[in-house]
């Protein structure tokens, strides 16, 4: 076990950030995971930058070994260039877009707990989405609530997902009439919303290879898809 004093001393409760630097290969995680612990107790959150997305992957995986009950999120670099003729992949943007999601819920709601986001050099270095897009653009959904379908597909297509005829991956949407599936960037998997008229009767989980529904939600939570949303407001 590590002796955690020196990093309890280095966090205050308030104030500052701390940088940590010259961790010896193999101890990151450790030293991570123990960090990202005491942080919590005064609702911080632990960054760390490596310098390429290779280290950010292996650095993942060893946090997954040394604290399993830690959350980590990952936000990568684009795997192009700004104002490139190809678009960032969309595995990449839904790991993007989820770990800003889950920071401006995090944010919203208060949530203390233990955190660690895993970035790079370059994810550092490129624009985003502002936290006030993020906090702004949040649609809550519950079963019993009224919107019309079409009024939801109209709002899904505005925040930057894509109309397509069978939903396969995050970022996409299809629409059935009263059926609407969605995959949400970050999700665990695609939901269907199952309307009556105007009112939404369910939200479930569904398998993609079966189609089938697998399991009941209480409520679910969506943001944009994309980084950059083009609103009237954007373009201006």
């Amino acid at each position: 076990m590590m002796d955690t004093r020196a990093l309890e001393t280095a966090l205050p409760a308030a104030g500052e950030a701390v940088t940590f630097a010259g961790v010896p290969e193999g101890m990151t995680a450790p030293v991570l995971a123990d960090a990202a612990r005491l942080a919590a107790r005064a609702g911080r959150v632990v960054l760390h930058v490596a310098p390429a997305d290779v280290a950010l992957a292996r650095l993942a995986a060893a946090l997954s070994f040394f604290a399993p009950d830690v959350p980590v999120l990952r936000f990568p670099a684009w795997d192009c260039t700004p104002y490139d003729r190809t678009s960032p992949s969309a595995a990449i943007v839904a790991q993007r877009m989820a770990a800003l999601a889950a920071l401006a819920a995090r944010r919203e709601t208060g949530e203390a707990g233990a955190l660690i986001v895993l970035t790079t050099v370059n994810a550092l270095s490129q624009r985003t989405a502002p936290t006030a897009m993020l906090e702004g653009a949040t649609l809550h959904l519950r079963p019993g609530m009224l919107r019309a379908p079409e009024e939801l597909a109209q709002w899904l297509a505005g925040q930057g997902y894509e109309r397509t005829g069978t939903v396969m991956g995050p970022g996409e949407f299809a629409q059935r009439g009263g059926i609407l599936d969605l995959f949400a960037p970050g999700a665990d998997g695609p939901v269907r919303l199952d309307f009556f008229g105007d009112e939404l009767e369910s939200i479930r989980r569904f398998d993609i290879e079966t189609q089938r529904s697998t399991r009941a939600l209480d409520a679910l939570s969506l943001q944009p898809a994309r980084e950059v949303v083009l609103t009237d407001e954007a373009i201006a």
